[in-house]
């Protein structure tokens, strides 16, 4: 019979190969099992199935599971997790992005106040750019766009040193041309980042998209519809993606 430590070992293989519905049954299957040290592998499993839930896009189950996992760990006496700040952090983050799209301010303004203060642990650590997006957003949606252009400042500065340093890199195109693209800056230099992304390697979806958010930007829905789609094409039935096409689509229908 498989064991609670086995079943998680096996849960961060799947992870690791965006396998997140697999996993997630792991660590279900962990959370019924008993044993010595239980406590601390249940929250481990909930620390699992709240990063599967963050990549289904599925913020409140990500911020609940998080949490539980670090209820549970501090219930054992003299434990704690790695990173705890960190984690703690990316909570703040998922409940921001459900009151940015309920367009809830107190509840952004609360949120982004302690995000605005979070320094990762590790002095050579990086803010994640996705939660660095949100944060901009979220400021500028505050009127607040001081701290917004200071936030921009710095990823954008690394990303457009990695471009001048090679400005024939598929990835890094893609890179600057999406955070500039969601972060609704230097927009028409992220459509032609973008576009120069998809030409350089056609076969990653992830271009298309960039190029399709990027094309939105600019009010060219119809072409942002027609990019969308050809991600789809190489990435059936992602979520994110469909998600994007709707908006693209419907935006598009409006202006008809």
């Amino acid at each position: 019979l498989s064991t609670p430590e086995t079943h998680l070992r096996v849960v961060e293989f799947l992870i690791g190969r965006h396998w997140y519905d697999l996993a997630e049954t792991e660590c279900r299957m962990t959370l019924l099992m008993a044993g010595p040290n239980q406590p601390l592998l249940d929250a481990k499993a909930c620390f699992f199935l709240g990063r599967c839930a963050a990549h289904r896009g599925d913020d409140a189950g990500a911020a609940e599971f998080l949490s539980t996992s670090l209820q549970k760990i501090s219930a054992v006496p003299g434990t704690r997790f790695d990173f705890e700040r960190e984690i703690r952090a990316e909570i703040d983050w998922y409940l921001l992005r459900i009151a940015q799209a309920k367009e809830d301010r107190n509840e952004m303004t609360a949120r982004i106040d302690r995000l605005v203060t979070f320094q990762p642990t590790l002095p050579q650590a990086q803010l994640d750019p996705e939660m660095v997006i949100d944060m901009v957003t979220a400021l500028k949606a505050l009127n607040r766009p001081q701290e917004a252009a200071q936030f921009f400042s710095r990823p954008f500065t690394e990303y457009k040193k990695q471009l001048d340093a090679d400005p024939h890199d598929a990835i890094v195109l893609n890179n600057i041309a999406w955070f500039c693209s969601r972060c609704d800056e230097h927009t028409q230099d992220a459509a032609r980042w973008a576009t120069e992304a998809v030409r350089l390697a056609p076969a990653n979806a992830g271009h298309y998209d960039t190029a399709a958010d990027a094309a939105a930007r600019l009010g060219r829905w119809d072409e942002a519809v027609k990019l969308e789609l050809a991600a789809l094409r190489l990435m059936p039935g992602d979520w994110f993606m469909l998600k994007q096409l709707t908006r693209f689509r419907e935006e598009a229908g409006r202006r008809k």
